[in-house]
């Protein structure tokens, strides 16, 4: 390790977790940039400025994932004869000049015959079905923690080691990109404003936001505000969308009912202009309910050369 790396160890996940609020990590700068499959950069502010509580994620495929880094980090040896240090589990590298980008590397790659210089190494475990995510490299979510980690760390590259479905072993290097990672740390210290203003990003209207405010906003209190002209707007496309939510509630039985008595018991049916649909049988496990089966109603593509 460079001797200009400041490490933090914190000791304990409560104080790792108490800390979290001090900077943003190599895991969450994906939000800042709109590609992070958990966070936007408002649920992120939220979480940094205690107005929701943050555990960290949780369930029993983060145990999973926790359980086999160390086999996948060992494979990772193997197949690259590269030597590996691992720092604790709560020590947190800091940028030397800005204080709140951090990161938490799964390893340190110290020996690389074939690089020269050391490196990092971040361990990932997926399932099966995202496999395809990984065909042209690591996502981009996981390229900008990678580039997160090298610009808070001063590395040049840093490996991808996974696991898809339990079953293949990938690795991938990424090189430093200088001209992406001054761009993070713009998109950093943009973020990190509204943080020490204790002022809420920009919210652009998404799942994620909404279920957001309203963590942020669970109660009334019985006061009444003037709402900015704009609202007028939103409320106008609100209803308006409710109305057609109302009427697609109503419609749809009507023509699902036509189209499944059409098919009774076949799998395909074909349209008078040539369009093939499946009209499939599908089993739905059981966990807290029982297991049931459902046909799914789908738009066949046509084989190749035929429309």
């Amino acid at each position: 390790m460079s001797a200009e790396i400041q490490l933090i160890d914190y000791e304990t996940r409560e104080r790792w977790l108490a800390a979290r609020g001090s900077g943003v990590g190599a895991s969450e700068s994906a939000a800042l940039f709109g590609v992070s499959p958990w966070e936007t950069p408002l649920s992120l502010w939220a979480k940094k400025t205690d107005r929701v509580q943050d555990d960290g994620p949780s369930g029993e495929w983060i145990e999973w994932g926790n359980l086999l880094e160390a086999p996948i980090a060992t494979r990772y040896v193997q197949k690259t004869g590269r030597t590996i240090w691992q720092g604790g589990p709560y020590a947190v590298a800091q940028h030397p000049t800005i204080p709140f980008m951090r990161a938490t590397p799964d390893r340190w790659v110290t020996h690389a015959p074939d690089r020269g210089t050391p490196g990092l190494l971040q361990v990932k475990n997926t399932n099966a079905f995202k496999g395809h995510d990984w065909d042209e490299g690591p996502p981009d979510y996981i390229q900008i923690q990678v580039q997160h980690e090298m610009a808070v760390t001063g590395r040049e590259w840093a490996s991808v080691a996974v696991l898809i479905g339990g079953a293949e072993f990938r690795y991938f290097d990424v090189e430093r990109n200088d001209d992406f990672i001054g761009e993070l740390v713009e998109q950093c210290r943009w973020f990190w404003s509204f943080v020490e203003n204790d002022q809420p990003p920009p919210i652009e209207g998404s799942v994620r936001n909404l279920e957001t405010i309203k963590k942020l906003h669970p109660n009334d209190d019985g006061s009444e505000i003037a709402l900015p002209s704009d609202a007028i707007g939103w409320f106008e496309e609100l209803a308006r969308l409710r109305a057609m939510e109302s009427e697609i509630r109503k419609a749809k039985p009507a023509v699902e009912t036509q189209l499944f008595a059409a098919f009774g018991n076949a799998t395909f049916g074909v349209l008078p202009d040539g369009r093939r649909l499946s009209l499939k049988t599908t089993a739905r496990d059981g966990y807290t309910v029982e297991p049931t089966t459902y046909r799914s109603l789908r738009l066949e593509k046509a084989p190749k050369g035929k429309r």
